[in-house]
């Protein structure tokens, strides 16, 4: 278990905090003496999550097992990310809940990664995150999320951003038996930024559900929410995605954008982009496309001497690499596609359905 931590720690973390089958592991976690990162069992809760109304935030609220919480003072820049691994090692269910509060003007970065080292039995980890960040603070969010063939992943994230706030986040979700991932955002005061990309790649019999809804509920807000999903084999990939402008909330500048792309007959990617409108001065607009490698850009590569696997792979990396490229740290952008790179070779190798 030691060999598999390291290999996914990430080098230039100010704090990493590992969590084995739910679990703080305070042997294999390093963090400072900072008065940021709290694990007092009595914080870790926020006041974001539904837990009435939303069966995955009750599940989560009533079995958590442990989890973090970072608290930034206004006016506090973070010297490094926060790492935040998970291990599945051995438990059937695990369970966590993490809350993350940015004071006014603060900024920080934080890392999630999922590692599931039961290879040979069904996991499933259900995750929740809080997010609040304050009035002109900045928050910069990494999710790495390989999964396994057995494996499953239940994982929300309530976030509220303030006036003239940022939340950026970039997740890579490269399959599992089953993944679903839940955003829901509000643009709660003028000014607010939240941005969303995804990489999606799956192979064999992943499965890969993403549910986001980002409300706008103040004037002069602007969103993002971007996704590009790689599927081979029998692969499923969902994207549900919704923008609500809510009344008085004008000048809202909004996109979504779903780009998919299938490399095997079987398959499938589900996109549903949409837009709930009360404002009547707003800038609004979502896309989604399906479709396969472009067959006379691999001609072309061919005739330049590139061999037909090569170019299938130059032409699925630049497909996602954009994505990728929305995270802002170099260090941290480098681990990331180093991830997807590695599971991209497996969804290029599919073949009939399973992983060759």
């Amino acid at each position: 278990l030691d060999a598999l931590v390291d290999a996914r720690r990430l080098p230039d973390a100010w704090a990493e905090l590992v969590f084995v089958d739910g679990r703080l592991d305070e042997a294999r976690s390093r963090r400072p003496d900072h008065a940021a990162l709290s694990v007092d069992p009595s914080s870790r809760f926020g006041d974001l999550a539904p837990w009435h109304d939303d069966a995955l935030a009750a599940f989560n609220t009533a079995w958590v097992q442990d989890g973090l919480r970072i608290d930034v003072p206004a006016g506090v820049s973070l010297p490094g990310p926060i790492h935040l691994l998970h291990v599945t090692a051995g438990e059937a269910t695990a369970s966590l809940r993490h809350v993350i509060v940015l004071g006014r003007s603060a900024s920080a970065t934080v890392v999630e990664s999922w590692l599931d080292t039961a290879r040979d039995q069904g996991t499933t980890t259900v995750a929740g995150v809080e997010i609040d960040v304050g009035d002109g603070a900045t928050l910069d969010h990494v999710v790495d999320a390989p999964g396994t063939a057995e494996g499953r992943l239940l994982r929300a994230v309530w976030a509220r951003i303030g006036r003239d706030a940022v939340w950026r986040c970039t997740a890579a979700w490269t399959g599992g038996q089953l993944v679903r991932a839940e955003h829901h955002v509000t643009l709660a005061d003028p000014g607010a930024l939240a941005e969303l990309d995804a990489v999606v790649t799956l192979a064999g019999r992943d499965h890969v559900d993403q549910h986001n809804v980002f409300t706008h509920a103040a004037p002069h807000g602007t969103s993002r929410m971007r996704s590009k999903a790689v599927a081979g084999g029998r692969a499923r990939t969902v994207f549900d995605g919704t923008v609500i402008v809510r009344e008085g909330a004008q000048k809202t500048d909004a996109r979504q954008d779903s780009r998919n792309l299938l490399l095997s007959e079987r398959a499938e990617a589900d996109a549903k982009p949409r837009l709930e409108i009360y404002a009547d001065d707003v800038a609004c607009a979502h896309g989604a496309t399906v479709g396969r490698l472009d067959e006379s850009a691999l001609t072309y590569l061919r005739t330049r001497g590139v061999p037909a696997a090569q170019g299938r792979r130059m032409l699925t990396e630049a497909f996602v690499a954009d994505r990728i490229q929305a995270v802002r740290d170099p260090s941290i952008r480098g681990w990331l596609s180093a991830s997807v790179e590695d599971r991209l070779s497996a969804v290029l190798d599919t073949r009939d359905g399973e992983v060759s």
